[in-house]
């Protein structure tokens, strides 16, 4: 057995750990004081022990013992001075009093620069902060080595010594204060291998098999990752007058409109649902009286993909009782004013741009009528409106079979010339994402491009009547007031688009309700036309209507064909 140590010591305790050697035991003892945490020398275990090795009854450990074990031993009484230190807190606050000061910091290599065969430098990154570190051949040969061997990228432990950064002079030859350190490298430790297959460079891409190193060099994942850990931060101070509450994964099914993944259970015949959104959660948590709730909740969703959902998705969810609609949508707008600015502030670099509440607010009717699609993107100018009225009944029966139907227009200005938009049109009504609207029952899209220098401007299927109206309605009052008959056209459409029955007036525009502008953009060469028929007395719903999904389509391809200068707003 050991006996207690002949020098009591505060904070110490003894490791024993019993070795095969030549059939009897060996006692191996360490040490571990105070001391040894604070940095001051660690007396040696064996000063511990009795000085007699049989008044303790125990054998010392032999000159032959195992490497693994003489290996623990130097590490546990490793002497570490000065202690490890984050590299963020040293970047954090410059200060001339660190000058010169010995320092210990783990991280990354970049790639090494030589200057000369006595000078190198390399940055030294954790993820968070780099620091360049800078070897001199004279101050640390050993060390100058093992830097100009290792491979970016390869984990180190590095000690040295803290100067200032050297900075150029301005053009006017005024010296610049330095605000950065650099380490002088004392000494390096690999703390391990950076593999030599795996390849570096800017051409070197990794999928998502190889998950750890396509985050690892594409930055701008990385930087996503990271954003979108601050804003989870954000979000909850946002919400101070809300709850969080975590609400649970396996329970039983409650379908809400997509198919549900199932979890067997170790119980023949049963399994959990996983939810598809907390909805019954949050409602027995307003029962309950917590009255303000949220949650980043997960999500599963055995669905097919769209550009908003997977199959697992994180949302934020929430909920409040006591309140009405407007309520709700106050709230939501400080809310996301507050979570802009963080967007703005971490992304952008600065809160300009920051939208100011309240906001525009538009009804799902006029969403529906305007811009045909129930999430509508205010960056498309051009809306579309129902021209049944003005469109002839031989124009009508080329696009569709149906009787009576209502008939919506939309332009677009492509900044290209008639030629170049035809090719355009080409291009996109050829592509598989075009099958859904030709094989629309209501009839495909009918497609027209004006063009002054064509006969009745490339809109020879309207007539010279409906051409006439087709021009009438857009840009009447643009660039001088409209005639009595121009005028009669735009009432006759606009009245129709808002469904409103002749005599009836419009209902009062509040403050902050979008309306429809009272005028259009006059016909323009390389104007694309598109009309697209829908059966009469089937109300708006689904989301969007053919016409409205088109829109969007032709919009996003014509940006990606360089016909549109993108709006970043």
């Amino acid at each position: 057995m050991l006996r207690a140590c002949s020098r009591p010591r505060i904070g110490a305790r003894a490791v024993s750990h019993v070795l095969p050697n030549s059939g009897s035991s060996a006692i191996a003892s360490f040490g571990l004081t105070r001391r040894t945490i604070t940095g001051s020398p660690t007396i040696s275990a064996t000063d511990s022990l009795p000085s007699s090795p049989r008044a303790s009854g125990a054998h010392l450990p032999s000159s032959n013992e195992l490497p693994w074990m003489k290996q623990f031993k130097e590490t546990l009484q490793r002497y570490e001075s000065p202690s490890l230190t984050n590299l963020a807190s040293i970047a954090k606050s410059p200060d001339s009093d660190d000058i010169g000061k010995s320092v210990r910091v783990q991280g990354s290599l970049g790639n090494v620069r030589n200057v000369s065969g006595k000078m190198t430098f390399v940055p030294l990154s954790d993820g968070a902060t780099t620091i360049q570190l800078i070897s001199l051949r004279d101050n640390s040969p050993d060390s100058h080595k093992i830097l100009k061997a290792a491979r970016a990228n390869t984990p180190v432990e590095v000690v040295g010594t803290l100067q200032w950064k050297n900075v150029k002079p301005t053009k006017d030859g005024k010296q610049v204060p330095p605000r950065e350190y650099e380490l002088l490298i004392n000494s390096i430790q690999p703390l391990n291998d950076f593999p030599a297959d795996i390849l570096l460079g800017e051409d070197a891409t990794y999928g998502p098999e190889l998950r750890h190193l396509q985050i690892r060099f594409d930055e701008s994942l990385k930087r996503r990752l990271i954003f979108r850990s601050e804003v989870l931060k954000g979000i909850r101070t946002a919400l101070p007058d809300f709850h969080e509450v975590e609400t649970p994964i396996l329970f039983k099914s409650t379908p809400e409109g997509a198919r549900e993944f199932l979890v067997p259970s170790r119980t023949t015949g049963h399994a959990y649902a996983l939810p598809q959104s907390p909805q019954q959660y949050k409602q027995v948590l307003m029962a309950s009286g917590i009255n303000r709730y949220f949650q980043v909740a997960r999500c599963f969703r055995d669905e097919d993909l769209r550009a908003d959902r997977q199959p697992e998705f994180t949302q934020l969810d929430m909920e409040m009782a006591f309140t009405n609609a407007d309520g709700v949508m106050k709230r939501m707008e400080s809310f996301i004013v507050d979570m802009w600015k963080l967007r703005q502030k971490l992304w952008a670099g600065s809160d300009r741009d920051v939208p100011s509440a309240p906001f525009i607010r538009m009804t799902y009717d006029n969403a529906m009528r305007f811009h045909g699609v129930d999430k509508p993107d205010l960056r498309i100018k051009d809306l579309t409106y129902r021209v049944e009225s003005i469109v002839p009944d031989n124009l009508k029966s080329m696009i569709t079979s149906l009787e009576d139907p209502i008939v919506d227009i939309f332009k677009i200005n492509l900044n290209c010339s008639p030629r170049q938009v035809g090719a355009f049109v080409k291009t996109i009504m050829d592509s598989p994402e075009m099958r859904p609207f030709h094989d629309n029952p209501d009839g495909g899209p009918g497609v027209f491009i004006y063009d002054p220098m064509k006969p009745l401007e490339g809109l020879a299927a309207f007539g010279h009547e409906g051409l006439e109206s087709i021009r009438s309605f857009y840009g009447a009052g643009v660039e001088e007031p409209a005639s009595s008959e121009e005028q009669a056209i735009v009432d006759r459409i606009l009245a129709d688009t808002n469904e409103l029955s002749a005599g009836v007036p419009s209902p009062g525009i509040e403050t902050n309700t979008w309306f429809a502008p009272s005028t259009r953009e006059p016909l323009e060469q390389g104007d694309l036309i598109i009309l697209q028929a829908r059966p009469r007395g089937v109300k708006l719903s689904g989301g969007s209507t053919p016409l409205g999904r088109l829109r969007t389509h032709i919009y996003k391809s014509a940006i990606a064909a360089d016909l549109i200068d993108p709006d970043p707003s």
